[in-house]
């Protein structure tokens, strides 16, 4: 016999993250607090939120999830560890690429791009580092994936 544990449902994800979420409870304990000592501002709340530039960081968040979902970030995580020959030239393409994409495009629509392939990046690291490790040799791994320490935390000295 065979059990199979039906996927959560996104409804009954957001409510588990929105339960362990401390900082979105204190923000509303504040805004309730400032609810209650000032009642009259409360029908101008509405009012004080842009919503055309919510509706674009909604569909900019969108199509972020989107291109995540399709496989591009992993393919291109996967293809960015095969070309960077250590972790500060990967740390500098971040960097250069963040600051390239916030010239021609607005800040947070870089970070939109590259937070996304940072965290991808981190995935496939670990995959890469855990496989590498498995067999006791490296051969046919990104040199990246070769280090022995974490690549997330931003040592100074390359791997080899």
């Amino acid at each position: 016999m065979t059990s199979s544990v039906a996927p959560a449902s996104p409804l009954r994800l957001l409510l588990h993250s929105l339960l362990h979420d401390y900082l979105f409870w204190i923000l509303l304990l504040v805004l309730a607090g400032l609810s209650i000592a000032a009642p009259s501002g409360i029908a101008g709340y509405p009012a004080l939120v842009e919503w055309p530039t919510m509706a674009t960081l909604t569909g900019l968040l969108m199509l972020t999830k989107g291109v995540e979902l399709s496989g591009f970030l992993h393919r291109m995580a996967a293809h960015l560890m095969a070309r960077m020959q250590s972790e500060r030239a990967l740390a500098l393409f971040l960097v250069a690429a963040t600051a390239l994409l916030a010239t021609i495009l607005t800040n947070d629509v870089a970070l939109f791009v590259i937070v996304p392939l940072t965290l991808t990046l981190r995935g496939v690291a670990k995959k890469t580092s855990a496989s590498g490790s498995s067999t006791g040799t490296s051969q046919g791994s990104a040199p990246i994936a070769r280090c022995r320490r974490s690549m997330w935390k931003w040592s100074i000295r390359s791997c080899s």
